[in-house]
């Protein structure tokens, strides 16, 4: 006796089953994953379209505004420009709270 045929005359505690769906069944889903599609889409390209504002942001803070200075710091809306003083260390100078 081969091998398959112990296995195909064992009972399985796995019955085959089918679902039987209604014809309109799958239409309603199609539905649903189209609109779960297009506001992935939609987030999706805000997110990207945020990313660009923000980093445009930080460079007119540390290009435009904070260009006299050797360090400009864009966090949260608040541009910050920074100097160093004798000893060394960063001072604050300058703040600009951007739109």
């Amino acid at each position: 006796m081969t091998l398959s045929l112990i296995f195909h005359t064992l009972p399985s505690p796995y019955k085959e089953k089918t679902i039987k769906m209604k014809p309109e069944t799958w239409k309603t889903l199609a539905i649903i994953f189209m609109i779960l599609f297009v506001i992935e889409t939609l987030l999706l390209s805000w997110a990207f379209w945020y990313a660009g504002v923000e980093e445009q942001r930080e460079i007119d803070c540390v290009y435009d505004i904070c260009g006299e200075y050797p360090y400009g710091e864009y966090l949260g809306g608040v541009c910050g420009c920074y100097d160093r003083d004798i000893l060394g260390e960063l001072n604050l100078v300058k703040t600009k709270v951007m739109p």
